[in-house]
This record gives C-alpha cells, sequence and structure tokens, in this order.
C-alpha cells in the first residue's frame, strides 16, 4: 500500500500489535470506572480514586520494564514476557466478576504486563529505523499514534455495548483476547527485526553513571567530573540529557493529570447529563470514543498543515498543549455549573471540551513520544521513554488524591486542573527557552 511506502516490514507487525494491544486496553478501561460503582458498588469519588491508582501503575511499570529491556532482555524479549502477563490479567478480570479481590488481581496483572511493554513498543519501532532515515521514522510515529486511537475508538463504542448485552464477563474477555492476538502479532515479526542487544556493561547505561557521579562528586568539581574519568564521554553525555529532560517533563505532569479523566469524572458527568441524541440512547461509557475519532481527524490536519505553516519547535507545541489542556477542563467546569444548577444539558455539550482535549493531546503526547526518544543515546532510549511514561504516573496520582480525599467538589474539581495547567504554562516556557535540543 502507497500509505505505507518506505516503512519497513518489521514495523508493520509492531504497528499491528499495538492497534490490538490498544483495543485491548481501552475496552477494559472504558467500562471500568462505572463497573466500580455499580458492581464493585464504591462511591463515586472512591471509584475515581482507585481508577487514577490503576492508570498510576501502569505508568509506574515501564521503569521496570526499561531496565529488564536494556539490561537483560532486549526490547522484543521484553514485550513477549510482559504481553503474557497481561493476557492473564485481562481474564482475570473477567473470570472474578463482583470480587474486590478479583478486581485488584486483574488490575495489577494488567498494570504490570502493559506497563512493561510500554517503554519498549514505541522504542522497539524506533529501532527499526536507520539515523539517517528521520523522515520515515516521524511518519512511523504518527502511524503508531493513529494505531493507538484507532483500537481505542473501536474498543470504546463496542466494549460498552457489548457490556449492555451480554454483561461484564464477556465484556472483559474480549479484551483479553484482543491481547492474545497482539502477543501473537508481535511474535510473529520476528525473522523480520532488528534486535539490538541488551547493553550488560554497566558502563554503559544510566543508573550506574548516575550513582557513581554521586558517590564521587568532591567539592569544587562540576557533578560528573569524576564519571567522565571512568565512563565513555558519550555514555555520559547522554545521562546528562536525560537529566535535562527531566526538567521539561515535571511540568508535563499535570497535563497527564487532566487527559485520564475523560475515563473517569467525564464518564460521571456524562452519566448525569441528557444521553438522548437524535433519538438514540448513549451510554456515558461510549463519550471517550469522541477522543480517537478526533484525533485520526486532527493529526493529518495538524502534520499536513498546520505545523508546516508554523514550524513550532516540539517543546513550543507541548507547551501549547499543555495551555489549551487547562481551556478544555474549564470548559468541562461551566459544564458542571449548569449541571449543578439542575439544567439537564445534552451530553453532546461534552463535544467542545473533548476536542479541546484531544487538540491538547495532539500538541503534547505525539510530540512527546518522538522528543523522549531522540533525546537520549541507543542503549538508554528505554530509560528515557520509561520516563516519559512516568509523567503520566505523577499526573493520575494527582488526579487520585485530589479525587479520593474529595477536594473540591463539583465545578470547582475541574477548574482546579483547568487553572494550574494555565498557570504552569509560564514557568514551562522559561524552561524550555533554556533547553538545547539533542539528536541522538
Amino acid at each position: 500500500m502507497k500509505l505505507f511506502a518506505g516503512l519497513p516490514k518489521s514495523s508493520l507487525f509492531i504497528l499491528g500489535n499495538e492497534t490490538a494491544e490498544r483495543f485491548s486496553y481501552y475496552g477494559m478501561r472504558a467500562i471500568l470506572t462505572l463497573y466500580m460503582i455499580s458492581i464493585i458498588q464504591l462511591p463515586e469519588h472512591v471509584a475515581k480514586s482507585y481508577y487514577h491508582l490503576f492508570m498510576s501503575a501502569n505508568y509506574l511499570f515501564p521503569i521496570l520494564g526499561a531496565i529488564i529491556a536494556d539490561r537483560f532482555l532486549g526490547r522484543f524479549k521484553t514485550i513477549v514476557v510482559f504481553s503474557i502477563i497481561y493476557c492473564f490479567g485481562n481474564f482475570a478480570l473477567a473470570f472474578f466478576q463482583g470480587s474486590f479481590v478479583g478486581m485488584i488481581v486483574g488490575l495489577t496483572l494488567i498494570a504490570i504486563g502493559s506497563g512493561g511493554i510500554k517503554p519498549c513498543v514505541s522504542a522497539f519501532l524506533g529501532d527499526q529505523f536507520k539515523t539517517d532515515e528521520p523522515s520515515l521514522k516521524t511518519k512511523a510515529f504518527n502511524f503508531f499514534y493513529f494505531s493507538i486511537n484507532f483500537g481505542s475508538f473501536f474498543s470504546s463504542l463496542l466494549i460498552p455495548l457489548v457490556k449492555e448485552f451480554y454483561g461484564y464477563t464477556v465484556a472483559f474477555a474480549i479484551p483479553g483476547v484482543l491481547m492474545i492476538i497482539a502477543t501473537i502479532l508481535i511474535m510473529s515479526g520476528r525473522k523480520y527485526y532488528t534486535v539490538h542487544q541488551p547493553n550488560r556493561d554497566e558502563k554503559g547505561v544510566f543508573f550506574p553513571i548516575l550513582k557513581y557521579a554521586f558517590t564521587t562528586r568532591k567539592d569544587g568539581e562540576t557533578f560528573f567530573t569524576k564519571a567522565y574519568e571512568k565512563f565513555p564521554k558519550e555514555s555520559v553525555d547522554g545521562v546528562i540529557s536525560v537529566l535535562n529532560v527531566l526538567k521539561i517533563y515535571a511540568i508535563i505532569i499535570v497535563f497527564w493529570s487532566m487527559f485520564d479523566q475523560k475515563g473517569s469524572s467525564w464518564i460521571i458527568q456524562a452519566k448525569a447529563m441528557d444521553l438522548n441524541f437524535l433519538g438514540i440512547n448513549l451510554l456515558p461509557e461510549m463519550m471517550p470514543a469522541l477522543n480517537p475519532i478526533m484525533v485520526m481527524i486532527l493529526i493529518p490536519i495538524m502534520v499536513g498543515i498546520v505545523y508546516p505553516i508554523f514550524k513550532w519547535s516540539p517543546l513550543q507545541k507541548i507547551g501549547i498543549g499543555i495551555f489549551v489542556g487547562g481551556l478544555a477542563f474549564v470548559f468541562v467546569g461551566i459544564i458542571e455549573e449548569f449541571l449543578a444548577r439542575g439544567i439537564q444539558i445534552n451530553v453532546m455539550w461534552q463535544i467542545i471540551p473533548y476536542l479541546t482535549l484531544t487538540l491538547a493531546e495532539v500538541f503534547v503526547s505525539i510530540t512527546g513520544l518522538e522528543f523522549a526518544y531522540t533525546q537520549a543515546p541507543k542503549n538508554m532510549k528505554s530509560i528515557v521513554t520509561s520516563f516519559w511514561l512516568l509523567t503520566t504516573f505523577f499526573g493520575n496520582m494527582l488526579a487520585a488524591i485530589i479525587s479520593g480525599f474529595n477536594i473540591f467538589e463539583g465545578a470547582m474539581f475541574f477548574y482546579f486542573f483547568g487553572f494550574l495547567a494555565i498557570a504552569l504554562t509560564l514557568p514551562y516556557c522559561f524552561l524550555a527557552r533554556g533547553y538545547k535540543l539533542r539528536n541522538f
């Protein structure tokens, strides 16, 4: 197909794997919040908190996956091992329906599996390209993000319907089947892959260099003086580059504290709205399907038209995205004001914040994924990618804490996140101006 012209065959197996895995993940996630409320019978604010704790766990385990991939198994074998764990989690969730313990076990296994493969799949895709193929790599990463949203869109529509007609057991089992397909797909392309072997030499990895620099530093010396004497210059430069990236990542945390609420607080809000549209009774869990279809529409518009005109740098795109994401939560807060006054407006009004948040996602998430990969040497790419995913961990922890302690109620809950993001745009701009882009 001309659409995939120039892309290596190996990348197509990875893209297929990502589509199936994302169908599995988002399908399960679409029905999770209301499952906890209606079947497990948790209070709404507690269900939101558990949802974001689960989301956080999904983005904590990437550190484990990255270390195993970079030091022991390599990216391909790590993906296969954690995918199998992932499958067990899906079926535990399906077959222990109504059990709080069964839910915790299933979600824990899913978090380990999903988290373990996260830093590896995107980095493994990048491995399939040579350093002199930046345009093909960019094209592949855009297809990668498109595949995420393709799987997400259909699962967000279909799995809630399956739940309505066949119950939660079948609705949770189907994502398990898709995860098995994802595992088979990634294994099927083995003979085509460019596979980098894990680096077992301690001199070539991130944490040993950082540890050595910290323990040997003397007064009057720069932090990495001793490290330069023991380790290759390229490796120490890579560690410094990764640490500089973390300064940027710190502010991106607020974006992720907002983004994943479309699966929790936004669904709960939709449940309180008029769900009848053109004579069709929608399910509140279906509303997040707006996000992936909007992404698939916006990506070609932004990549093909907007970016070539404005020529924003990656860091400028991320800054714009944080600000726009804040606006989305101001809009959803306004909707909550109407509901608090007893005005049951139609759920289609959520299109405005969904469109705004999705635009922010295109600015932040796609750009950040590629940015993370380019800012570290080859033997630290999984680590820097896992640090990128950790911004989502901390963002969801923030959302879990605010939800769990019920600090803000009603519209103020949404305004807190919205105005926080808008306010943090200013310090982000100062950090971004002082950052020097690298291309490893």
